[in-house]
């Protein structure tokens, strides 16, 4: 989860299913709220069932027809320069600083034709039935077609990027260290690291703090000891090992 500060959350759940979403995200609806999310299908049920408004990442929907290119190369391409277009917008906007408003009429005026003629382009090519219904591009394409309304939702809101690329590189330290963790059978230590994963984006002094108390009350609980008035250096120390290393959580800053 992407915070309004650029402050990150990684959440652990035992799974991918409804449930982890809910608990994750919450189940109190708030008006005028959108989700900024990539195609997995929870998250539509999910905006369903609040009443929210879902953006879908139009990094995948380009990742989609991306790797069409082999099937169908030229209609691929047309597809994806359209696409190239609507990011080019965003480039502008990002070197001219605009924001709020201004962010938006730009969108507008530059980003909403290409938009249009873009889905104009997608029906056709579905409606023409050149492809065979295996053809994976005829899929790419139906992808972006079922996702219409969520695409268009950044136009009209200058809060919500184009996609979801900004939380794809800070999670790239998950695939780091998953071979360290193949072996790891406890969903503990799987809390722990999200939270570890979390603490370079935010107060690692605090949060390293929380993670030795709890940690010192899971162990206790277990071993029956008492760490009273060892819980300050610990944090502490921990804390001061993580600056010193020079690991992914630190570079990345």
């Amino acid at each position: 989860m992407y915070g309004e500060q650029d402050e990150i959350c990684f959440a652990y759940g035992a799974g991918r299913g409804t449930q982890y979403v809910y608990d994750t995200l919450g189940v109190s609806s708030v008006d005028r709220r959108v989700l900024l999310s990539d195609g997995y299908g929870v998250y539509t049920a999910y905006v369903k069932r609040l009443g929210l408004t879902q953006a879908p990442c139009w990094a995948h929907s380009r990742r989609e027809v991306f790797e069409t290119q082999k099937y169908e190369p030229q209609a691929a391409q047309t597809l994806l320069d359209m696409i190239g277009r609507l990011y080019a917008v965003e480039k502008t906007i990002r070197d001219e600083g605009l924001i709020g408003e201004a962010k938006r009429q730009r969108r507008q005026a530059d980003a909403a034709p290409v938009m249009r003629r873009l889905f104009e382009w997608v029906d056709e090519n579905i409606q023409a039935q050149a492809f065979l219904p295996s053809n994976p591009f005829l899929k790419a394409l139906g992808y972006i077609q079922e996702r219409k309304d969520g695409l268009m939702v950044y136009l009209d809101d200058p809060d919500v990027p184009i996609d979801t690329n900004h939380v794809e590189r800070v999670i790239r330290a998950i695939p780091m260290g998953r071979k360290n963790g193949t072996f790891c059978w406890t969903e503990l230590g799987a809390q722990q690291i999200a939270i570890v994963q979390s603490a370079d984006f935010g107060d690692r002094d605090r949060v390293f703090r929380l993670i030795v108390t709890d940690l010192r009350q899971s162990l206790c609980g277990a071993l029956e000891c008492n760490w009273t008035g060892h819980d300050e250096v610990s944090a502490a120390g921990l804390a001061e090992d993580f600056r010193r290393i020079d690991s992914p959580f630190n570079t990345m800053r």
